[in-house]
C-alpha cells in the first residue's frame, strides 16, 4: 500500500517493483519479510538505502522508551547556551545570508534589459519535463499540461496548468526603487544626464548628421521629379523616349565598324527583301546519283520531308524518319512499268472511259477480296470492346484482386518496391485520403506450436480468428502511429504519435478507412509470443532516445537539433524506425519497430474495472459493453512476468494478461484497481528494464493523454 511517508510491502520483490514518482526520493518502505527498512536514494536510476535497524538501547529490548541520561547533549545536537543567539548575530552580519536569492546587484542587468538569462541563481528548469515559450498568455493552448511550465514572452511570467487554467509561478508586477538624496548624490544618473544630447525644437534626434552640401543638393531637384514612375519603370528601355545622336555615343562608331558586314541572304545578295515569309531552307539532295540509304539521316541534316532525286533513274524518295543510322526512306514516284496499262490508256470523262484494275497492271490491287465491306471495320470494332476479355495477355482486375492483398490502393511503385525489398513481409495501404501506410505480415500460427508444453491450450490464436472466420494472417503497423492530415497512419522517419488518448486514437485510426483500426490486445500478443516462441525479444528506446544497458543502441530523438541521447531534458520520443534492428521484433529491418520503450501504446480489446478483467473473445472486436468478464482480478504493482497465474484461463494467458510460466518477456506491471482502466502495452522512452513486450499498465483512464503515450494501428482486408 501507499501513504504519504513510506509503502509497506510484503517482500523484497514487491519493493523492487514499486514505480514511484520523483517526489518520492528519501521516502521510507517497510518490508514485512525480514522487518527491514528502505529509504529510496535516488529516482533515476531508481536506488534504494537500507536504514539500519535498532537492536536494543542502553541494554533494554523490545519497545524501548528514552529516559533521562540516555543521551548527552551533542548525541541529540543541542547546542551550548547562547549558540542560537550568535547563530542568528551572525547570519545578520553576513555579506550574502541568503546566496540562493537574487541580490540588488544580480538585478541590475535583467532591469536595463529585461532578459530572464542575465538573472544569477535562477531556478533549474531542465528538470521538469518540458518548458514551452509563446508571445502571450492569450497563446497559451486552450488546455495544457501539468508537467510543463509555460512562459509568456511580452512578460517574462512562468504559469503552470492546474487541470482547469494557468497558474501564475512569478511576481505579476515588478516594484521599482525611489531615488532619496540629491541629485549630486546620484553619480550615475548625473553623469548619464550629462551625456545627453538636448533637444532642439522643431528637429528630431538622429544617428546621422545633416549638412549644408546635402540640404544643398536635395533643394536641387526639381519639385515632382519621377514623382509618377518607379525604379522599375526607370530601367525599362521602353521608357525611353527621344533621340539621341551617335555622335554621343562614345564607342558607337568603332564597334558599328567592326561588325562584319552581310554579304547575302540565301545566295542573294544587294538589298535583299526579307518581308515577305521567309522559311529556312530543308536539306535536300536533288542531283543524287544513287537511292538514299539508312546512312542519310540526321547528322548528314536529313529531317523529315527532305527530297531526294536519283536522278540516274528518276526516282523522287521522301524522308519520313531522320533517326541518326536508321533514316527511312519511302519512294514517291512511280515508273511507267509500275503503272501499267493505265500510264497509256486514254482516259475520257464518262463512266465507261474510267479504267479497270486490269489495265493498271501491278500498281493497282488485284485482288477485290482485299478489299472491306463498307461498316466491316466499324462492326470489328464494337466486338472488340463489348468481348469480355478482349486482351488475354494482360491481367484481369478480378485476376488482381485475387493475386494482390484486397487493401485500399493499387500495385504502385511504392508498394511494389518496398515489398520486394522486404520479401513480402511489409507491405503498403493507402488510406481514404490516399496516404501510404506500412504494415508487417504476421502469418498464423497453432497455440501447440509456440507453446510445445501446453502451457497456452491448443487451437489457432484469437488473433487470426474473427467470429466465424479465420484470416491466414493479420497486418500490424510497422511503425508506432503518427497522426497526419487526421489519420492515424504507420510511416517511418517521422515523429511518434504522443499526448493521445484512447478514443482519439482509435478515432485516427478508424479516419483511414475500411480494414484500419487500432492494434489489439490479440494482435500485441500474438506478435509477442512469436517473438519469444524464436528466442528473441527486441529492445528499444529505454533511456531518451537509446538503450539503458546497450548505449550504443540509439535512436534519432525528435528534439535530436538540441538534446543528445541519454539526455532527460526535451522530450526523449525518437523518429519512428530510426533504431537498429536489435529494437525490431524479428531482428530484421523489415520487422515491426519500436514496440518495446519510446512511448506507452493504447491497446484494443480488454479493460479493467475494479481490478476485474473483461475481454474480447478473439480479434472480431465489439462494443466494450460486450466484453467477456473473464472473473480474474489483477494484482497489484509487480514485475509482470512474477505474477501468480494460478486459476487464470489459457485466454489470459493468450492474450498477455497474466504470463504462461515459460519463457515469458520481460517488462513490469502497474495497476489502479478502482474505476475503468484501459491498457497501454511496451513501455516508454524512460521506463529502463521496467519496459518490454511484457509491460502492461492498467493505471490510466481512456481520457489520460501525455507525451510518453501513443498508439500504433493495424489492418484487416475488408
Amino acid at each position: 500500500m501507499h501513504d504519504p511517508y513510506r509503502w509497506v510491502v510484503a517482500d523484497e520483490a514487491e519493493r523492487l517493483a514499486i514505480a514511484p514518482l520523483i517526489s518520492d526520493v528519501l521516502k521510507w518502505a517497510h518490508q514485512l519479510s525480514d522487518d527491514t527498512i528502505w529509504e529510496l536514494k535516488n529516482f533515476a536510476p531508481i536506488t534504494w538505502r537500507q536504514v539500519s535497524a535498532v537492536s536494543s538501547v542502553h541494554g533494554r529490548t523490545g519497545a524501548v522508551t528514552a529516559q533521562a541520561g540516555d543521551y548527552t547533549p551533542a548525541q541529540v545536537g543541542a547546542d551550548p547556551a547562547g549558540a542560537a543567539s550568535n547563530a542568528v548575530t551572525s547570519h545578520e552580519q553576513a555579506a550574502d545570508p541568503h546566496s540562493q536569492y537574487a541580490q540588488k546587484a544580480d538585478l541590475a542587468a535583467v532591469a536595463n534589459s529585461g532578459d530572464y538569462n542575465d538573472l544569477t541563481n535562477k531556478p533549474d528548469l531542465s528538470v521538469l519535463e518540458e518548458v514551452t515559450v509563446y508571445a502571450d498568455l492569450a497563446s497559451f493552448p486552450a488546455s495544457g499540461e501539468t508537467d510543463k511550465v509555460y512562459i509568456a514572452q511580452d512578460t517574462g511570467y512562468m504559469y503552470r496548468w492546474s487541470g482547469s487554467g494557468y497558474v501564475q509561478l512569478t511576481d505579476q508586477t515588478a516594484i521599482w526603487g525611489q531615488i532619496s538624496g540629491n541629485l549630486a548624490n546620484q553619480a550615475d544618473l548625473s553623469n548619464a544626464l550629462a551625456a545627453k544630447v538636448d533637444k532642439v525644437a522643431g528637429k528630431g534626434l538622429s544617428t546621422n548628421d545633416y549638412t549644408d552640401a546635402e540640404q544643398s543638393k536635395l533643394s536641387g531637384i526639381e519639385p515632382g521629379a519621377t514623382k509618377n514612375a518607379t525604379d522599375a519603370q526607370l530601367r525599362d528601355r521602353s521608357t525611353h523616349t527621344g533621340t539621341q545622336p551617335a555622335s554621343t555615343i562614345s564607342d558607337f562608331n568603332s564597334q558599328a565598324s567592326a561588325a562584319a558586314p552581310v554579304q547575302s541572304v540565301d545566295g542573294r545578295a544587294g538589298a535583299v527583301d526579307l518581308s515577305g515569309s521567309y522559311e529556312a531552307k530543308r536539306q535536300n539532295n536533288l542531283s543524287a546519283a544513287t537511292d538514299p540509304t539508312a546512312a542519310d539521316d540526321a547528322s548528314a541534316g536529313y529531317e523529315p520531308m527532305s527530297r531526294w532525286i536519283n536522278t540516274s533513274t528518276g526516282e523522287i524518295w521522301l524522308c519520313v524518319d531522320a533517326t541518326n543510322g536508321a533514316a527511312n526512306w519511302q519512294k514517291a514516284s512511280l515508273t511507267l512499268d509500275e503503272l501499267g496499262s493505265a500510264a497509256v490508256v486514254d482516259v475520257g470523262t464518262g463512266q465507261a472511259q474510267i479504267p479497270l484494275n486490269s489495265d493498271l497492271g501491278s500498281a493497282a490491287y488485284s485482288d477485290a477480296s482485299e478489299f472491306d465491306e463498307a461498316g466491316a471495320a466499324s462492326s470489328a470494332v464494337s466486338s472488340h470492346q463489348s468481348a469480355s476479355n478482349p486482351h488475354p495477355q494482360y491481367t484481369t482486375d478480378a485476376e488482381v484482386n485475387d493475386l494482390a492483398p484486397k487493401a485500399p490502393g493499387v500495385l504502385d511503385g511504392l508498394r511494389r518496391s518496398v515489398e520486394s525489398a522486404s520479401g513480402g513481409r511489409m507491405t503498403v495501404f493507402y488510406t481514404a485520403l490516399g496516404q501510404p501506410s506500412y504494415f508487417v505480415r504476421q502469418p498464423q500460427f497453432l497455440c501447440e506450436d509456440i507453446a510445445p508444453g501446453g502451457e497456452l491450450g491448443s487451437g489457432v490464436h484469437e488473433a487470426f480468428r474473427f467470429g466465424a472466420e479465420t484470416d491466414a494472417e493479420i497486418w500490424v503497423g510497422a511503425y508506432p502511429g503518427s497522426v497526419v492530415n487526421g489519420e492515424g497512419v504507420s510511416q517511418p522517419g517521422v515523429e511518434t504519435g504522443r499526448s493521445i488518448d484512447f478514443d482519439q486514437a482509435r478515432a485516427a485510426c478508424q479516419a483511414c478507412g475500411s480494414g484500419f483500426d487500432l492494434m489489439t490486445t490479440w494482435d500485441w500478443s500474438a506478435v509477442a509470443l512469436w517473438c519469444m516462441a524464436n528466442g528473441f525479444e527486441p529492445r528499444g528506446n529505454t533511456n531518451h532516445g537509446r538503450h539503458h544497458d546497450n548505449r550504443w543502441e540509439t535512436g534519432t530523438r525528435q528534439d535530436g537539433d538540441t538534446y543528445i541521447p541519454g539526455d532527460n531534458s526535451g522530450i526523449g520520443n525518437i523518429l519512428t524506425g530510426s533504431g537498429p534492428v536489435q529494437w525490431r521484433h524479428d531482428g530484421t529491418m523489415s520487422g515491426i519497430s519500436d514496440l518495446v520503450g519510446n512511448v506507452w501504446e493504447w491497446s484494443l480489446g480488454f479493460k479493467m474495472i475494479d481490478g476485474r478483467i473483461f475481454l474480447s473473445p478473439d480479434n472480431d472486436i465489439p462494443a466494450e459493453s460486450s466484453y467477456t468478464d473473464t472473473g480474474w482480478d489483477m494484482p497489484g504493482n509487480q514485475t509482470w512476468a512474477s505474477m501468480t497465474a494460478t486459476g487464470a484461463s489459457d485466454a489470459l494467458k493468450r492474450a498477455l494478461i497474466v504470463p504462461k510460466g515459460v519463457d515469458d518477456p520481460t517488462g513490469n506491471l502497474y495497476t489502479n484497481l478502482s474505476g475503468e482502466r484501459l491498457p497501454l502495452r511496451g513501455g516508454p522512452r524512460s521506463n529502463g528494464g521496467a519496459a518490454g513486450l511484457g509491460a502492461l499498465y492498467l493505471s490510466s483512464v481512456r481520457t489520460h493523454s501525455y507525451t510518453s503515450i501513443g498508439f500504433r494501428p493495424r489492418f484487416r482486408n475488408p
